[in-house]
């Protein structure tokens, strides 16, 4: 895993940009990490100052329960219809969990060895977090999933604008058992994906499980496998992603539709290729590869490729998408869109 990428440069300790100088890469649109709301606004719930575990699980809906320079260590239930705020260096460590109860939780702005579960009937954003340092393959850092035995469950999830770094495996969908429902709807987008064994791991198991996926316009850099399809019979969209210094692309036994995916020192891109579509090998596009700078440079190939979506926003907040070239906007491949001067 961990180490294809530091081959160009210091590894992760790359994300010092977030976690130290409090702003993103050069370009950020948006302070990284995010900033500490007014704990004076009566749907802001802080911790520590409030009650540690209970305020949660007890916030009403709409609440903003804000977490302040500390660090959970524990399993926290999030009532629904609750954000989860991190701010001040906020932390869930390898032993922490957040895991909502209920459909409608945001989770964002924490630093999380630990994980993030997503198992209940409902829908979920998880966004603007840096994740590091999960060495375990047993659990991802995010966790999309029906196989509770009894207990049915149709689960929707959007994992957008974070960052992993040095962990195991990052995202997974996956389902079980041949009876009741057994539902996950996964988007991954806008994400970096840098030094991870598997980056985007999609299970379908069990006669009545199903997942929908789509893994669009995220950056992914050093990885032993960045995408793995097992067994999923609704064909995922892989589209817009850019894949660098890496083993294996995709790896797969289902059929998966794909458009403008994008390589550069790839082993192999990917064991089967996409329906209707294929991937493209390109010069180094980075700004500064050994820098851990995943920007894309002005005259790198991924820059107003991809003509469809609806994405407002990539990575670090800057808008997208933007025309640089003259004529209608299009959008950049990859977590990055490139911004002018």
């Amino acid at each position: 895993m961990i180490g294809k990428a530091e081959a160009f440069g210091d590894g992760l300790g790359r994300l010092a940009w977030a976690r130290d100088a409090q702003v993103g890469p050069p370009t950020s649109c948006r302070p990284t990490p995010l900033p500490c709301l007014d704990a004076s606004d009566p749907d802001v719930i802080e911790i520590p100052t409030e009650a540690g575990a209970e305020a949660f699980d007890d916030a009403n809906a709409g609440q903003t329960v804000q977490v302040r320079a500390l660090t959970l260590s524990s399993t926290f239930r999030i009532a629904p219809l609750v954000t989860v705020r991190g701010c001040e260096g906020a932390t869930v460590d390898s032993a922490g969990t957040l895991w909502p109860r209920g459909s409608g939780a945001i989770i964002e702005g924490f630093e999380v060895a630990g994980s993030v579960v997503l198992n209940k009937t409902g829908s979920y954003i998880v966004r603007d977090n840096i994740f590091a340092d999960r060495t375990s393959a047993a659990d991802a850092s995010i966790e999309a999933r029906s196989v509770d035995a009894l207990v049915s469950a149709d689960v929707e999830v959007i994992v957008e604008r974070n960052r992993f770094a040095r962990v195991a495996r990052a995202v997974s969908a996956s389902t079980r058992y041949d009876t009741m429902t057994h539902r996950v709807a996964l988007t991954v987008r806008n994400n970096l994906f840098v030094d991870t064994d598997e980056a985007v791991v999609i299970s379908e198991g069990g006669l009545v499980g199903e997942i929908e996926s789509a893994v669009v316009h995220n950056t992914f850099v050093g990885f032993d496998t960045a995408v793995r399809y097992f067994g999923v019979e609704t064909r995922p969209t892989l589209a817009a992603n850019l894949f660098a210094m890496g083993t294996l692309g995709v790896a797969t036994d289902s059929v998966y539709e794909g458009a403008n995916n994008m390589s550069w020192a790839v082993d192999d891109p990917h064991q089967v290729p996409p329906f209707g579509g294929t991937f493209v090998t390109i010069p180094e596009p980075f700004v500064d590869t050994a820098g851990g700078d995943y920007r894309l440079a002005p005259d790198a190939l991924a820059i107003d490729v991809y003509a469809s979506g609806d994405l407002g926003e990539d990575v670090v907040g800057c808008p997208r998408p933007v025309a640089l070239g003259g004529g209608s906007p299009r959008y950049d491949v990859g977590a990055y869109e490139a911004q002018p001067e």
